[in-house]
């Protein structure tokens, strides 16, 4: 059987901190190509009764992820420019990084016998509550005061987890890959 990704859209009140809610599975060993993109991910791996909840921090290069057969995930993809305060040290210093969430969020848990991503979502809520989230516009636009290139550095740096540079390849590679798909297809 082939990979299968869903990809959800958030609801209205989620979309300026979340990109996607997604889904992927297989039911024979697979393994899956994920671009970097600037973003980070809440990241829940399902086996029977069991899962395993996971932060992973921004990428700088394309991984190969491998799926093992009848193991559903699911995740929350969040924009670039959106922090999550319980790291407490920049984004950038979790590039590469997959840490167990409960680490972050002790008290977190789900139940398998119960849709993952409509609890995923309730989970964004309930931080988004509490202020666990901050986004920062000077990934977003133009800001209309100048700021010196070492603070744009260092906002990017907190709040992307990629350097402005890294973030604008990144972003040229994605579209590229994106005009090849269309040309291909």
């Amino acid at each position: 059987m082939p990979i299968i990704i869903k990809h959800i859209e958030p609801s209205d009140d989620l979309k300026l901190l979340v990109h996607r809610f997604w889904e992927v599975s297989t039911t024979d060993a697979a393994k899956l190509r994920v671009l970097p993109d600037g973003s980070w991910d809440f990241v829940v791996h399902v086996c029977g009764d069991s899962y395993q909840l996971e932060f992973v921090g921004p990428m700088t290069k394309a991984a190969i992820i491998p799926l093992a057969p009848d193991v559903r995930s699911y995740g929350v993809r969040f924009r670039p420019g959106v922090y999550f305060e319980l790291l407490k040290t920049d984004l950038a210093d979790y590039q590469g990084v997959s840490i167990p969430l409960t680490q972050l969020i002790p008290e977190v848990s789900l139940q398998t016998e119960e849709p993952i991503l409509p609890q995923l979502a309730a989970l964004i809520k309930t931080l988004v509550e509490r202020g666990a989230f901050t986004r920062n516009q000077v990934v977003d636009e133009n800001l209309a005061k100048p700021l010196s290139s070492r603070t744009v550095e260092r906002k990017f740096r907190r709040y992307v987890g990629l350097s402005p540079k890294q973030f604008a390849r990144i972003n040229r590679q994605l579209a590229v890959a994106r005009e090849l798909l269309l040309q291909h297809y």
